[in-house]
């Protein structure tokens, strides 16, 4: 028997305290949140958590049923990610939105689309796990100022950065929830020849001409951290346009193990007296998402567009206030 094979049936009256535990949730989530209702009348969060009694059922539901370590409730998160994406792109979880960024760039390297070396264009308005990972691969960042209209890339100062220094790709941020200018750095990357990664971490569900945020660049980061648009606890998603680089990922993700590959792949006709449990095709990590937390995932992306509705909701509040204010500089 596989070790991920646990049994997770255990009769009707198993399934009856999970319908009494799901009840009590929701009840201490009635009590909570008339409890905090009562105090931001008079303040404003900066963070809030999205959880709710069903994602937090979801994560009970998991565990109890013995679905931990990766397995299929992650399966389905991905795919639900993919169909949210158009199915434009293949999507790999991850345990943070840092992750995915590194993941994301030791692919790029691990396939040879960059290398130790080349330069890459980030933003000088960035976190820094988006700047560590190319420093780990040996790549050299070059920063890149902002515009003062969204704080996203100055599309000039990116072009003075592309004469001067040559750079081999852009890692592009879409900066608090507002979209980069995507029609210009779409076609200066291409007349440049410069590979595109977004780093659309604070920006899931944000759109560019109708098209969203991490569905223009080779490899694109999501992050579902407690004060993003939606929370798996830690989480993050990085999505592949190319399938030779999400095979690559796979095994990037996961050690750099090969037991996710059928066991028809040409790798184990090229090596038949190693043990394939412990076959290793390229440098790994374990950045895993567990099964509670994509079963909260799979629940949180269904509330996905109401959370981006409310958050624009706000910023409109937040613009139409400051509006009748002179600016002072």
């Amino acid at each position: 028997m596989n070790y991920l094979d646990q049994q997770s049936e255990f009769g009707d009256k198993f399934e009856s305290s999970l319908k009494n535990l799901e009840k009590s949730i929701k009840d201490i989530y009635k009590i909570r949140n008339k409890y905090e209702a009562s105090i931001e009348e008079s303040s404003i969060r900066l963070h809030s958590s999205t959880l709710d009694y069903k994602s937090t059922y979801a994560c009970l539901n998991a565990i109890l049923k013995n679905k931990i370590t990766m397995g299929e409730l992650v399966k389905i998160y991905e795919k639900d990610y993919e169909e949210y994406l158009k199915g434009s792109y293949s999507v790999l979880s991850c345990n943070s939105g840092s992750s995915a960024n590194l993941l994301a760039i030791s692919t790029l390297i691990q396939s040879k689309k960059l290398e130790k070396g080349d330069k890459i264009i980030v933003p000088a308005l960035s976190w820094s796990t988006t700047i560590f990972p190319l420093v780990q691969y040996g790549l050299v960042p070059v920063f890149c100022d902002c515009n003062d209209l969204d704080f996203n890339i100055s599309i000039k100062n990116f072009r003075n950065l592309i004469e001067e220094h040559h750079p081999k790709g852009l890692m592009i941020i879409h900066t608090y929830g507002c979209p980069a200018d995507m029609d210009s750095i779409c076609s200066i990357c291409k007349e440049n020849n410069m590979v595109l990664i977004e780093d659309t971490c604070e920006s899931m569900g944000a759109e560019w001409d109708g098209l969203k945020a991490g569905t223009f660049g080779e490899i694109s980061t999501f992050s579902s951290y407690y004060s993003h648009h939606i929370c798996t606890l830690e989480g993050g998603l990085t999505c592949f346009k190319n399938n030779s680089d999400f095979k690559i990922a796979e095994s990037v993700r996961s050690h750099g193990w090969v037991r996710h590959l059928n066991k028809n792949d040409e790798i184990f006709k090229l090596y038949p007296l190693l043990d394939p449990s412990f076959l290793f095709n390229y440098i790994g990590y374990n950045l895993r998402l567990s099964e509670p937390q994509a079963a909260i995932g799979i629940n949180q992306l269904q509330l996905l567009d109401s959370f981006v509705e409310k958050r624009s909701k706000s910023a409109s509040l937040y613009t139409n206030f400051f509006s009748k204010y002179q600016i002072i500089f």
